[in-house]
């Protein structure tokens, strides 16, 4: 998929004339910010997409998984019984 969007990219460096050429692959005009995909606002420039070196480190900073659990664990049998009584009170036999 990057290599998608780095070929998108090149061709619209071929055409100047091409409405799509706010957006800009590379460092940014200014040298000092990063690799990327930019895009241009009049004269301001604003990161699309950055490419970073090495991989990125997830943290738990919320537990999801655990109170997903606790929360299905809690109230899962009571809505259960309540759907499939509605279901069989509503079934046509």
């Amino acid at each position: 998929m990057l290599s998608e969007v780095v070929d998108h990219f090149r061709a619209l460096e071929q055409d100047p004339q091409c409405p799509e050429r706010t957006d800009l692959l590379g460092r940014s005009p200014y040298g000092a910010r990063r690799l990327g995909v930019w895009e241009r606002d009049g004269r301001n420039i604003h990161p699309m997409f950055i490419f970073i070196d090495g991989t990125s480190t997830y943290r738990e900073r919320l537990k999801f998984y655990a109170i997903a659990q606790e929360t299905y664990s809690r109230i899962y049998k009571q809505l259960f019984n309540q759907a499939l009584a509605d279901a069989i009170a509503t079934a046509r036999l």
